[in-house]
């Protein structure tokens, strides 16, 4: 009886060792865990905490230990933990977010899982609660936001129509911009038109064969010029360009593209490239994702979601849990039978050995790091592991245990994201544009590439900078700058910019950045250069001058030619009858002197209509292949040159340029005749040739009087002369026939020095 007794009395105390080992080692595991986990009575007060607990709030154990929980939060906190604390008590379980302040202050968000821990008799005795922080992730939904809604802003402020289509030309995406340019809203196009079913009837089947043609060999294609039809019937004519939209195997989906309205200047271009229409779906599908592996609890050891294991010092596995098993592929009695290094790739074997020996067996644990593990099927996969060391009672290392998380997802996030902002990134600087980011105070926070090669800057040399100071070269917002305007009334705001400063005209957008608050935070600036609208705009201009010039031209012809024809024949008649008087007739030389007087007048007055007919009259140019040098040559012999003026001829004898040679023969002739007569007390005349990359250059320099600083800019104006017997229609004559060639012609001068007129032709 005795002896039963006492092996009763054994067993149950070998049952209570196991009992109390098995405690120690899930309060080893616990206490080990990178997740904050906490544990109250069901009055409140705090029975048990991790070392990862203390360092989320910032006090120590002594500091919360039986202390009610409710004590060290907020109102705020208090009451959202006692709702928590009333739900689980009620139905055993609870999962959600919760702000959590440490002692400093700061404010912590964290994914929770809390449950009713009972015992034996199923009576609750305690709340447990296992704590994620999922601040960082959070601050990557909402960066993903920030950079989706910016890149959204763009696209929707951009001056050209962006559009997608399949690859039977209909619409699958456009702008809102179409409504702008063709009275179609969104809905009325995507799915329901086709890009051939806008051009215009006459020229539909011959563009629809050709885009189709294009289609067939995905190529891209720009500065497509269509005609298309308005809603409200008008004709639109646009300038197209786009790209072919493939899949992984090369197969085409279809095109994406942009549309520039050119109805009144057709050569006005510089599109605005597209981006990606599947940025926010993508985005939001990603953030999803990650929200979702943010809510997965992991219970106490068996619940965990995570793998854990454990090694000992040969390295072979003695503790696994079943995430870890099915990780991995194997069931838990075959990874007994592996060591850790056996399903890890070589190339982590020296890495993964000194983190090994440089952590965790020199301070007990190791950081955070990540590596791969191959599974039984022979695929690898990355995780990331946190190790630490369990020691026997005297000290000694008995086991390596680690809390290991299958990263594969959060991988494939990091790298969808990268892929994403980088075709951002492609996109903003494929934008012909000058496209830029400020912020409140006018700092440049992003460039891109276009405005970049303008101002012959890198990047990083604009971050930072005030805009006025780069773009205007001036201490404080141009006077003009549109987006003052947009500070005030936070709506779009369009400005025509023509700074010196900058050489070229602009037409700048400006949209609002908002903040959380819906203040103004910064700006985007998308800036289109119009220099090609403006010299077209020019053009129609000079076109119609020189039409009313012509109209003029043509009724002062009719109107005194007439008139001076009979008065050439009347002088002929008085010549004639002058003649048949004697010589001794009263007066009869002073009769002559006036009647020659009066016909010289009449003829000036009618080289005046020669000319002004001359300058109306179209210049069409019939180039040959020239050789300047005897040209110049020619034009000289050609002329009476004053002894007191000596002539200097630096030009190439092979020198040949395409030119019609009587009409630049013509320009020769008026800027020698003018350097001539700007030297009246004689000087030197000097002719000069010489060449860019692109273009030759004529120069005509005089040593005479020179030409005011005020005049200088009416030198090329018809009927513009300092002279007293000038028409003023030479050197507007000598523009025109320049311009014909389309090239150049421009003046320095300086009183007292001289004046040098250059001619530009292109090679």
């Amino acid at each position: 009886m005795g002896s039963i007794s006492l092996s009763s009395i054994l067993k149950g105390i070998t049952e209570r060792k196991q009992v109390e080992e098995r405690v120690t080692l899930l309060s080893r595991f616990i206490e080990q865990t990178s997740d904050p986990v906490a544990i109250v009575n069901l009055e409140g007060q705090y029975i048990y905490l991790n070392e990862a607990f203390e360092e989320l709030r910032g006090y120590t154990r002594e500091e919360l230990m039986n202390r009610d929980f409710r004590e060290t939060y907020s109102d705020t906190e208090r009451d959202l933990k006692a709702k928590v604390f009333k739900e689980v008590m009620k139905s055993n379980f609870w999962i959600g977010e919760l702000p959590y302040t440490h002692k400093d202050g700061s404010v912590v968000l964290a994914m929770v899982t809390s449950v009713l821990l009972k015992d034996g008799k199923g009576e609750p005795y305690a709340e447990a609660g296992i704590i994620r922080d999922i601040t960082e992730q959070k601050k990557m939904v909402k960066a993903l936001r920030e950079s989706e809604e910016r890149f959204k802003q763009v696209a929707e402020n951009a001056l050209e129509w962006i559009w997608d289509v399949d690859t039977n030309g209909t619409y699958t995406y456009t702008s809102p911009v179409v409504e702008k340019i063709l009275g179609y809203t969104p809905e009325e196009i995507i799915g329901k038109k086709s890009f051939y079913d806008l051009f215009h009837p006459k020229d539909r089947e011959e563009l629809k064969k050709a885009a189709f043609a294009t289609f067939s060999k995905k190529q891209p294609f720009r500065e497509f010029i269509n005609r298309n039809v308005h809603k409200n019937g008008n004709t639109v004519w646009l300038s197209t360009s786009a790209v072919p939209i493939l899949d992984e195997e090369g197969n085409l989906l279809g095109y994406r593209g942009t549309d520039t309205d050119i109805t009144k200047h057709k050569r006005m271009e510089e599109e605005l490239k597209h981006y990606s229409e599947n940025l926010e779906k993508i985005v939001e599908e990603k953030t999803e994702e990650l929200l979702k592996s943010e809510r997965k609890y992991r219970a106490l050891y068996d619940t965990i979601k995570d793998g854990i294991a454990a090694v000992n010092i040969d390295g072979f596995y003695i503790e696994t849990n079943q995430t870890f098993s099915d990780m991995l592929g194997y069931s838990k009695d075959d990874l007994k039978n592996l060591t850790y290094q056996q399903i890890t790739p070589k190339l982590w074997h020296q890495r993964e050995a000194a983190i090994v020996k440089e952590q965790i067996m020199k301070r007990g644990y190791s950081d955070e790091y990540e590596k791969e593990y191959i599974r039984k099927d022979g695929t690898v996969f990355p995780v990331s592991i946190r190790a630490w060391i369990m020691e026997s009672e005297d000290g000694k290392t008995e086991e390596m245990w680690a809390i290991i998380r299958d990263i594969t997802e959060r991988k494939k996030i990091e790298e969808n994201i990268k892929k994403v902002s980088e075709e951002w990134e492609k996109t903003f600087n494929a934008i012909f544009d000058f496209v830029f980011m400020l912020d409140k105070e006018y700092r440049f926070v992003r460039v891109n590439k276009a405005l970049c090669d303008f101002l012959k800057k890198e990047p990083r040399e604009l971050i930072g900078l005030h805009c006025f100071e780069v773009l205007h070269g001036t201490d404080k917002p141009w006077q003009s700058c549109p987006y003052k305007t947009l500070l005030t009334t936070k709506n779009v705001t369009t400005e025509e910019i023509n700074d010196p400063h900058l050489g070229i005209p602009l037409l700048v957008s400006t949209s609002p950045l908002f903040d959380d608050k819906g203040e103004v935070a910064g700006c985007v600036h998308i800036a289109k250069d119009i220099s090609e609208r403006k010299r077209i705009e020019q053009q129609l201009l000079e076109a119609k001058r020189f039409a009313t010039i012509g109209e003029t031209a043509g009724m002062v012809s009719h109107d005194l030619r007439n008139p001076l024809q009979t008065i050439v024949n009347t002088i002929y008649l008085a010549n004639k009858k002058l003649e048949s008087l004697p010589d001794e007739a009263l007066e009869k030389g002073d009769v002559k002197k006036y009647l020659d007087t009066v016909e010289r007048q009449v003829g000036y007055m009618n080289k005046i209509i020669s000319d002004l007919l001359d300058y109306a009259r179209p210049i069409r140019p019939e180039p040959s292949e020239t050789n300047i040098s005897q040209l110049i040559q020619v034009t000289l012999l050609s002329m009476e040159i004053p002894e007191i003026v000596k002539v200097s001829i630096k030009v190439p004898e092979d020198l040949r340029l395409m030119i019609d040679p009587p009409l630049m023969r013509r320009v020769f002739t008026n800027l020698f005749t003018n350097a001539m007569q700007a030297m009246p007390d004689g000087g030197k005349l000097t002719i000069t040739t010489s060449k860019t990359d692109k273009d030759a250059l004529i120069s005509v320099e005089d040593s005479g009087v020179g030409i005011p600083k005020e005049n200088i800019d009416k030198i090329f104006q018809l009927l513009f002369t300092t002279k007293s017997k000038g028409q003023g229609f030479g050197l507007p004559v000598c523009k025109r026939i320049v311009d014909a060639h389309d090239g150049d012609i421009t003046v320095k001068s300086k009183v007292g020095k001289g004046t040098t007129v250059t001619i530009k032709i292109p090679l």
